[in-house]
């Protein structure tokens, strides 16, 4: 980090010592600002999809594991307790296999990730490139 970098640095952290939290208005929590520096020579070029990587919010896995945890339903159980209908089960299991045939047949670079946030269930997402170029993403509902 060269040294008009940390001289910034330093004086945003100064700065936010007196007020790291924002609150937001009808918001029951706030959020809280942190400085950091994105050095391009050791991560490269800046990108949102790099900064969630390295901060953790993004995270690689495999897309066996995200169906499957569709399949079983255990976010949708965690909500809500009366979910027990095993023919409502099996429907909703078929269409993620559907699901995840329609995708692998269909997209190129399939990749999957947990989107981490404050809640027991992480958010599983799948992202694939069409054969014409375009990015198409798949998540369940967010509670």
């Amino acid at each position: 980090m060269n040294k008009e970098t940390k001289k910034i640095l330093a004086t945003l952290e100064i700065l936010l010592e007196s007020c790291p939290c924002i609150n937001i208005p009808g918001h029951e929590d706030g959020g809280y600002i942190y400085p950091f520096v994105w050095d391009r020579l050791k991560q490269g070029e800046f990108n949102p999809f790099d900064l969630s990587v390295s901060k953790g919010w993004l995270k690689l896995t495999d897309d066996d594991v995200i169906l499957k945890n569709w399949q079983e339903m255990q976010y949708v159980i965690y909500f809500d307790k009366s979910y027990s209908c095993t023919e409502e089960k099996i429907h909703k299991s078929n269409i993620i296999t559907a699901l995840s045939h329609l995708l692998s047949n269909n997209l190129q670079e399939l990749e999957s990730f947990v989107v981490e946030d404050s809640y027991d269930y992480p958010v599983d997402l799948l992202v694939g490139r069409t054969i014409d170029g375009d990015w198409i993403s798949v998540c369940r509902s967010v509670y």
